[in-house]
């Protein structure tokens, strides 16, 4: 005599697709699936044989871990790298003094691999030779500072006596770029500019 069998059994992070019935004939089936961030371990169809189900899968978690996040220059892990991180997991980066963070201070593992990390973009630094070479002085508003971050603006005042010799202004506005400023150039009223 054949017999029923009853629910399917229930396993922990998956279920049943469908609908679950209290009974089930003998030969009849069904079919699991598991949570999401986990994977199905054994046959995902399962049959009812002679009153009783046939082997039933387990549901894993993900197991593909990142290795230690990537380093880079001019930056830092804001805390010490583990050798291994789970599937979800972030590490945050800061930069060295006066550089400019591009991209997401905050990288995640995902499926065995790191989003992509940050670049620090290194500062300008006010050179006394150039300016004294270029006749310019610095606006007093930036008098204290001798770094700059990409990005920000300095301003640059001709010497008394001196006038831009390509624009023939006295005050200049020049953004940092990578590292790199762009200083003006004046000359001495007078003389003349030969290019």
């Amino acid at each position: 005599m054949q017999q029923d069998c009853a629910s399917p059994p229930v396993i922990e992070n998956g279920a049943v697709l469908g609908p679950v019935l209290a009974s089930y004939k003998n030969g009849s089936w069904v079919e699991y699936v598991c949570h999401h961030y986990h994977f199905l371990d054994g046959p995902s169809t399962v049959y009812c044989h002679q009153g009783n189900w046939t082997e039933q899968p387990t549901c894993l978690a993900a197991t593909e871990k990142c290795g230690s996040p990537p380093s880079i220059a001019n930056g830092a892990l804001t805390v010490p790298a583990l050798p291994q991180y789970d599937s979800g997991s972030s590490v945050q980066y800061i930069c060295s003094d006066y550089h400019f963070l591009q991209g997401s201070e905050r990288i995640y593992c995902s499926e065995g691999q790191w989003t992509s990390p940050p670049v620090c973009i290194e500062p300008c630094t006010l050179s006394k030779t150039e300016m004294e070479k270029n006749n310019v002085l610095l606006q007093a508003f930036y008098a204290d500072q001798v770094y700059f971050y990409h990005g920000d603006y300095v301003g640059f005042y001709c010497k008394q006596n001196h006038f831009g010799a390509e624009s023939g202004t006295t005050l200049f506005q020049v953004q940092c770029e990578r590292g790199q400023l762009a200083y003006p150039r004046c000359v001495e009223r007078g003389k003349q500019v030969w290019t």
